[in-house]
């Protein structure tokens, strides 16, 4: 079973690949919908792109908040 700042980090690193695609083609949802697949999360893909366009936080606040964000998500949907 993984924990928690393993999962952070392997967000960390997913977030990275991500924010490189965005930057090569910020059109293209399929990256965006890859992400949601691996992470389900609450928030909209615009904002979490918005975030990674503009470097509003950096990836280790963003996956941090990424994984509480994983974490809720699961929660709701298991009951």
């Amino acid at each position: 079973m993984i924990n928690d700042e393993e999962l952070r980090m392997q967000m960390e690193n997913d977030l990275r690949r991500l924010k490189e695609k965005l930057k090569e083609t910020p059109d293209d949802p399929l990256p965006l919908m890859a992400l949601r697949m691996k992470y389900p999360f609450n928030s909209s893909s615009d904002s979490l792109k918005s975030l990674l366009l503009h470097d509003d936080y950096d990836l280790q606040t963003l996956s941090s908040l990424l994984l509480a964000e994983y974490h809720s998500w699961n929660r709701k949907h298991q009951k």
